[in-house]
Parts: C-alpha cells; sequence; structure tokens
C-alpha cells in the first residue's frame, strides 16, 4: 500500500461497520413498486430501475431509506474501525462512500461520533454507480488519484477503483481477487498500519 497516500475513501456498510437491513425485505419492496425485478445487486437493480423509470427513483429512495432507518440503531462499528479511522486522519484526508442514504449515513455517523473525521460523504443520492462516487470523491478532496487510497470490501469495488485508477485495499476474509492487497477486518488493517506508522 502507498505508505505516502495522501487521502483515504472508505465504503462504509461492509468495511467499517455493520448495518443489520433486511435486503429481502427491501427487494420486495422494491419489487412491489416497480414490477418483477431480477436477482441482481439491489442497487444495481435500482439504478436500472431508475435509468428505465426515472419517475420510481423518489418512492424507491424512500423505501430503502425506511427500512435502514430501521436498521441504524443496530449498527456496530468493526473491531478496530475508530482507530484506523483516528490513525489515517492523523496525516491524510479522508471521504467516505456509500450505497446508503444521506439520511442514514448522517445518523450512523453521528452515532457514532465520526462525522468530523471525513472531509467529503458521497452517498446514494449523489452517485448509484462506486465507480463514479469514487470520482467524486477524489475530486472533492482535491487531491491526484496516485495519491489515493480506496478501503472497500467487496469484488465491485475493486473492479471499481481499478476503473477510476486508484490503489485498493480490501477488507474481506475471503474470496478475494488475485492481486488484491487485501486483510480479513479492520484489526489485521489497523495492525498493518501501526506497522508501517512503527
Amino acid at each position: 500500500m502507498n505508505g505516502k497516500a495522501k487521502g483515504f475513501v472508505l465504503d462504509m456498510d461492509g468495511t467499517l461497520l455493520d448495518l443489520p437491513v433486511d435486503w429481502g425485505k427491501v427487494r420486495a419492496e422494491v419489487s412491489g413498486l416497480a414490477g418483477s425485478v431480477g436477482t441482481g445487486p439491489v442497487f444495481e437493480t435500482i439504478a436500472q430501475l431508475i435509468g428505465e423509470r426515472p419517475d420510481l427513483k423518489a418512492r424507491l429512495f424512500s423505501a430503502v431509506d425506511r427500512f435502514e432507518l430501521e436498521a441504524e440503531p443496530r449498527a456496530e462499528l468493526f473491531e478496530g474501525s475508530k482507530e484506523v479511522l483516528e490513525l489515517l486522519s492523523g496525516s491524510a484526508e479522508l471521504a467516505l462512500v456509500t450505497m446508503q442514504g444521506k439520511k442514514v449515513r448522517d445518523k450512523v455517523l453521528g452515532r457514532l461520533g465520526l462525522v468530523a473525521r471525513f472531509k467529503v460523504l458521497v452517498s446514494r443520492e449523489d452517485s448509484l454507480e462506486r465507480a463514479g462516487q469514487l470520482e467524486m470523491a477524489v475530486a472533492k478532496l482535491g487531491l491526484r488519484k496516485q495519491d489515493v487510497v480506496f478501503v472497500g470490501d467487496r469484488i465491485h469495488d475493486f473492479n471499481s477503483a481499478a476503473r477510476v485508477g486508484v490503489e485498493f485495499v480490501m477488507i474481506r476474509d475471503r474470496n478475494r481477487p488475485a492481486g488484491a492487497e487485501a486483510f480479513p477486518n479492520m484489526k489485521a488493517f489497523l495492525s498493518y498500519l501501526r506497522g508501517q506508522k512503527g
């Protein structure tokens, strides 16, 4: 990993914390609003639906907001996440990207005392495409892509980082793509970062 990175973009759910949304119920709600939907990832499905029927956007976002806000009181940081943010923010600018909505993002970050850690916040209202979110975050940080590291947990995050041209660190304990710098969890990433600082 670039030890001289000036900026870090971090994914929220699945990377920094667990937001226990009932995605089965979300999918059923989306299906009820839009008719039959495919079996792909929820946000890719929503992006496709909005592309075909822009009139559904407000209703779809509102439905997902409801389920996310229901889950918010149970959202918890992964072990090591708070310390990783403290360590990184001491020498770099931080941005957060999430497919979650602004309402739940702001509520959970506020409750966990993390809002001040981030210079930039990007959510699904800004873009339903991860690569688009990364482009926005890097631009708002005011940094060159080669000076930014993206930390995420999905193979789609890995592919989006490659598409945008930023370095990627994966927080995932299995099914990691070849070539990805990866750590099984945030606690392991924290140990690595402390070793780099030491």
